[in-house]
């Protein structure tokens, strides 16, 4: 299922495109960041890291250099109701030996004039079969 990380206003998700590889060792699948951003300033979402708990079954592999996107403020002044929503592909994983394997991200997070906000380690699950 994976862990969205939520903090201050913001919801940050990895999601794994596909996310179970069957019988393709080698094969390999998009990493996703998502963040929905309730607050009023634009955030910069900087990935430092993307890691497995069993990297035997699926390596995770960060695009280079490490990505870093903006994820612009909410769309209504009044109302946090509604966040901005934005996504960006960060990386790859590899399948490896069947079974199952969750990944993390290590996502620092900078508000404007690019100071540090907050860190976050949202995480996926995957399964190679």
């Amino acid at each position: 299922m994976g862990y969205t990380e939520k903090k201050h206003g913001t919801e940050i998700a990895l999601h794994a495109q596909p996310d179970t590889l069957h019988g393709q060792t080698g094969a390999s699948g998009a990493l996703t960041i998502e963040c929905k951003n309730h607050s009023m300033v634009q955030l910069t979402l900087q990935i430092l890291s993307l890691s497995s708990d069993n990297p035997t079954v699926a390596l995770p592999q960060l695009g280079n250099p490490g990505p870093k996107f903006n994820a612009p403020r909410r769309p209504n002044k009044r109302s946090a109701k509604v966040p901005s929503i934005s996504s960006a592909v960060v990386g790859t994983w590899v399948a490896g030996v069947p079974g199952p394997a969750t990944i993390d991200a290590r996502v620092e997070v900078l508000a404007p004039p690019g100071m540090f906000f907050f860190d976050a380690t949202p995480t996926t699950d995957v399964k190679v079969t």
